[in-house]
């Protein structure tokens, strides 16, 4: 058991962060991760509709593009949000869609509700966060749990914390962490066994240079430069695997939705395995440290299958030749190989990428090239591993 200091003295929970870009009111858009992990494919099923979602933050958002479900605080005489960063958490989730301004969450249609865990300044301690973890399962019946927010992975476990979130995975509750920001061991609560640990990339599915790695790591999801909800009506950029974190409880929120429609409630782990299933690998092959599984994407689904003819369920009479059953169809010519012109130009687009990317950070011109070097072989090695080409363009 953890002594009465360490789980009631309040200690950093999230990094300090920088705005990066800010404005009132913008016309409504979609950050890079729906594209990246094709939401909108997704959106065609469902947004989200049933699920129950919360976010452990610091305090309850009130932003007019978020309908927020409900929200808690244990942390007495504080509740609303002060400092932006749980806002900024919920928009990734759950912003609302199709309303003309701002951002839409990837989960619009869920049902989000809010645990204040940390304060204005971003610090709590963990008993706020151990009661914040039960509320959600008890009191609010929560689908998914969202902690953007951790301990230094210094810090000894602490077994009170654990337990909790065990409890919640036992009591059929996703838990999704953020892994950390310091480009060190992941920490606490992303840490557990039964929670599931987010890394970040950028745009490019690159991985962020401040991500956390480790066995830990479950899965990405783009946490540089994300567009969300903040204080005062207002939508930022920040980064951070916090970013990420919600990004991938979104994800999941869909999936867990999908299956709602049919009257099934998936537990935890056949979540986890059906985002293994659509996670695109990025790093080295399979799971990595760095990565863990890749970066989740939804796929648009294949015809239904048609045992009695499943080449071509349009013509079961005719299999060969669906348009004119008179006339069989000519025989297929091979495809021509690929121009070696629609391989090169994006290899070198891979180069400069790379490249430029390192001289912005002040690289030296010599690394920056030798970054450039090392996109094209990559992509040049997917390309020989893919054949024809990759789903990274």
């Amino acid at each position: 058991m953890s002594d009465e200091k360490l789980l009631n003295d309040d200690m950093p929970m999230i990094p300090r962060y920088r705005v990066l870009s800010r404005v009132s009111i913008m016309a409504e858009k979609l950050d890079y991760n729906h594209e990246m992990m094709n939401v909108p494919e997704m959106w065609k099923s469902t947004k989200g509709e049933g699920v129950k979602v919360v976010v452990l933050d610091t305090g309850v958002p009130d932003h007019l593009d978020l309908q927020v479900q409900g929200g808690h605080s244990f942390i007495p005489g504080y509740e609303a949000d002060e400092n932006g960063h749980g806002t900024h958490v919920g928009g990734i989730i759950a912003a609302i869609a199709n309303n003309g301004m701002g951002v839409a969450g990837i989960a619009p249609d869920c049902e989000d509700s809010y645990g204040a865990v940390l304060n204005g300044s971003g610090s709590g301690n963990i008993q706020a966060i151990i009661d914040g973890i039960r509320w959600a399962v008890d009191d609010v019946g929560a689908h998914v749990i969202n902690m953007s927010l951790g301990i230094d992975a210094g810090v000894p476990i602490v077994p009170e914390l654990e337990q909790a979130c065990d409890y919640a995975r036992e009591q059929g509750c996703l838990v999704v962490c953020a892994a950390g920001n310091e480009n060190w061991r992941v920490g606490q609560p992303a840490v557990f066994d039964s929670t599931v640990a987010v890394a970040a990339v950028d745009n490019a599915k690159e991985r962020a240079n401040f991500s956390n790695y480790g066995p830990e790591v479950m899965f990405s999801a783009g946490g540089v430069d994300v567009y969300s909800t903040y204080l005062n009506n207002a939508y930022v950029k920040l980064s951070g695997t916090s970013m990420s974190s919600p990004a991938l409880a979104g994800i999941a929120a869909l999936i867990i939705a999908d299956d709602l429609k049919d009257g099934k409630t998936l537990s935890p782990d056949e979540v986890i395995e059906k985002l293994k299933k659509i996670s695109f690998d990025v790093g080295d092959d399979g799971f990595d440290e760095l990565y863990g599984h890749g970066i989740p994407v939804f796929v648009s689904p294949e015809n239904p299958e048609n045992p009695e003819n499943p080449e071509n369920p349009e013509n079961p009479e005719n299999p060969e030749n669906p348009e004119n059953p008179e006339e069989p169809e000519n025989p297929e010519e091979p495809e021509e190989p690929q121009s070696p012109c629609r391989i090169g130009l994006p290899m070198a687009k891979a180069f400069l990428d790379a490249a430029v990317k390192g001289l912005d950070q002040n690289k030296s011109a010599e690394d920056s090239v030798s970054d450039g070097i090392r996109a094209a072989q990559k992509f040049a090695g997917r390309i020989d591993r893919q054949g024809r080409g990759t789903r990274d363009g």
